[in-house]
């Protein structure tokens, strides 16, 4: 798994891009030192600019997202120093498991109507969809027999998730950047747009910690790194409240195994991730 950075920094100049003057921020990261990674900002930002600005050129192309700007909480490792995955912070505050041990596919189902709004007018577009969620429910579950039945050679855990599924895959030595690991998702019916970010990111991701609106709180108004310690303090706050409010719920909930057991390695994996998404606890997920 590729080693994630440790370091961030940003890169900032003045630009005038269609018609409009503006300060142009770019961040650059770096698994070794800051001034490396202020390097690295520079570069981007030189390049950008080189292209005519944001979203312009082969720049757009060669920097659709680069790593992903998250702090670092923990990197798991095998028992000879290889490392297996990683837990960051993301954007908005959840804790994210980033992995290329185990095969990860998130499948959401249709959104469903919150009790508390307005009933869909009936014969609606969205009154349709929503009486079609329980059908999309048992079809994603015949999707995910389907993929068991037709390799017998992998490990398949399916977990509930608030929104719909996640599948864990292990024994398909798929790496997240490559065609098996592009067909497998297809196959789970996991979202075009995981698939490519699992590409960029040189990982499969998922989310341990529920979304904080779905705990009843707002996401951290202050953005990671902090550039002053009072920011710094503000973070820190809103994590031990965040973490308060994540108490009585849970992110997945186990339903099912099929397969041969997973490597010690996958297992390690799999184990931490149930572990944190409280695969087992019965709670509410969130």
């Amino acid at each position: 798994m590729r080693t994630p950075p440790r370091h961030w920094a940003p890169a900032e100049q003045p630009a005038h891009v269609d018609g409009r003057d503006i300060r142009l921020r770019i961040w650059g990261s770096s698994t070794t030192s800051e001034e490396d990674a202020r390097a690295a900002a520079r570069s981007r930002l030189q390049a950008i600019l080189a292209a005519g600005g944001p979203g312009r050129g082969d720049a757009a192309w060669y920097y659709p997202r680069g790593p992903l700007r998250e702090e670092l909480l923990e990197e798991i490792r095998d028992g000879d120093g290889t490392l297996l995955a990683t837990i960051t912070r993301n954007r908005y505050g959840a804790q994210i498991l980033s992995t290329d041990a185990v095969l990860i596919a998130d499948v959401d189902l249709p959104v469903r109507r919150h009790p508390a709004r307005r009933p869909a007018p009936r014969g609606s577009l969205l009154d349709r969809i929503l009486r079609r969620a329980p059908a999309q429910e048992a079809a994603a579950r015949a999707v995910f027999e389907e993929f068991v039945a037709a390799h017998p050679d992998l490990g398949v855990q399916v977990h509930r998730t608030r929104a719909g599924f996640r599948v864990l895959v292990t024994g398909a030595e798929a790496q997240p950047g490559g065609e098996r690991a592009r067909q497998l998702l297809e196959e789970l019916g996991s979202d075009p747009l995981y698939v490519t970010l699992c590409r960029s990111d040189g990982s499969f991701r998922a989310r341990l910690t529920p979304k904080p609106w779905r705990a009843g709180t707002a996401a951290p108004r202050v953005t990671w790194p902090a550039r002053a310690p009072a920011e710094a303090e503000r973070l820190r706050a809103w994590v031990r409240d965040y973490e308060r409010c994540c108490d009585p719920f849970a992110v997945t909930r186990r339903e099912s195994a099929h397969g041969p057991a997973p490597s010690a390695s996958e297992r390690q994996v799999i184990d931490l991730h149930d572990r944190l998404a409280r695969a087992d606890s019965g709670l509410p997920l969130a």
